[in-house]
């Protein structure tokens, strides 16, 4: 009599197929790394050239209001400046 083996795999032995795996297909797995790093590069290079300087032009505003005194006419003219959507960084 035959034993039994079951039916669902271990969790090491998917973790040694996925040791095995870029072994086996090294193009494959080339081209999924290639394609995981440009997509990642994109992204940080996005940030640094879009996001980022938009986040430091608006902590340095942050800071300036917060040095002002609420009840000047400089504040006034800060807090609209902060708000008009059109200012440039």
């Amino acid at each position: 009599m035959a034993t039994k083996q079951s039916s669902t795999p271990s969790f090491f032995n998917f973790v040694n197929e996925g040791i095995l795996l870029p072994a086996r297909n090294m193009r494959l797995f080339a081209a999924v790394f290639a394609l995981v790093v440009a997509c990642t590069s994109l992204i940080l290079l996005g940030n640094d050239l879009a996001v980022q300087p938009f986040t430091n032009k608006l902590n340095l505003d942050i800071k300036v209001l917060n040095g002002t005194d609420p009840s000047s006419p400089e504040f006034a003219h800060l807090l609209q400046e902060v708000q008009t959507p059109g200012t440039s960084c």
